[in-house]
């Protein structure tokens, strides 16, 4: 009886371990996102790709009035495809080198993503023009 507790409680414990692994790389979710960016037309597309403090951050800096422009400019200064150059992940955050495969006027990117509810979620993106 005791060999079977264990067991059962052994598999549980392994169960809820693998639940607090994210289900995508934070490489696969930002690309997910980008594609997703370049191809909506409402910010409303893209904020489950976004921690939620990133979100109050925006509606905080940007009134209702003012949200579709502020995302017109955030999909226009993103390139029109790009790749994941390196994936660095330390604890509950990962960073991520982007680099354009498209001609643009951007070199290079990062984005800052953290491990919010099991899932990897943006917390920042930056782009670099030379």
């Amino acid at each position: 009886m005791k060999a079977r507790l264990k067991a059962l409680l052994f598999a549980l414990l392994a169960l809820s371990c693998a639940t607090a692994v994210a289900a995508k790389s934070p490489s696969e979710v930002y690309l997910e996102y980008h594609a997703t960016l370049k191809s909506s037309f409402s910010d409303q597309a893209i904020w489950h790709y976004y921690t939620e403090s990133a979100r109050q951050d925006f509606e905080r800096r940007f009134p209702p009035a003012m949200r579709g422009r502020a995302f017109h400019l955030m999909k226009s200064a993103a390139p029109a495809s790009v790749e994941v150059k390196e994936e660095i992940i330390d604890g509950d955050t990962a960073t991520l080198i982007l680099v354009p495969t498209s001609p643009t006027q951007v070199e290079q990117g990062e984005a800052i993503l953290r491990l919010e509810n099991g899932s990897w979620k943006l917390e920042q993106v930056t782009w670099r023009v030379p």
